[in-house]
């Protein structure tokens, strides 16, 4: 009897208060981002090389190439692979090519491809303002042909897109973004 009545009467507490614990939270989308890039202009072109692996030992190597195309477009490629003795256990080669809008800052294309051993990866995505299209193919081909898998949710970003949007935003000591 009673001791029941106490028990629903504090789950239907818990339960309002968890409503409106999360009511504030429920336009959590709308605070995230503003709707268009900040003021700062993009960096300028530049190309970097990087080397990985433990203390002295190189296992790996890339280059960045960051640009500005005639077309508008700010492109990131990434060149990688494994070398020296990594390279004999583990040889992987990695192109991959990011594309963004200069004016919107919004991603248009990223092309990677994976070389390994044995197989090579080919990945491609394709954005727009519904969400954004992934399209793989390997080589040898595998059981099953190769398709295109859609991700149905506005405003993605990839990681150079995520990077540029973040840097043009103006922010003042001790903003969060």
């Amino acid at each position: 009897g009673a001791n029941r009545k106490g028990f629903v009467i504090a789950r239907i507490f818990a339960a309002g208060l968890l409503m409106v614990s999360l009511a504030p939270a429920a336009d959590w989308q709308e605070r995230l981002a503003p709707s268009e890039p900040g003021p700062f202009p993009p960096p300028r072109p530049v190309r970097a090389k990087y080397e990985f692996g433990w203390s002295a030992f190189k296992g790996g190597e890339a280059t960045a190439e960051f640009s500005n195309t005639p077309s508008g477009k700010l492109q990131l490629r990434v060149r990688g692979k494994t070398i020296g003795i990594v390279r004999g256990m583990w040889r992987m080669d990695s192109d991959a090519v990011s594309t963004t809008d200069a004016k919107t800052l919004r991603p248009v294309k990223l092309v990677q491809t994976e070389a390994y051993k044995d197989e090579t990866r080919k990945t491609v995505l394709t954005f727009d303002e519904k969400g954004v299209a992934r399209y793989r193919e390997t080589t040898p081909p595998g059981p099953d042909p190769p398709k295109t898998k859609r991700f149905k949710h506005p405003n993605v970003f990839e990681l150079q897109s995520a990077w540029l949007w973040v840097r043009s935003q103006p922010l003042k000591q001790k903003d969060v973004y």
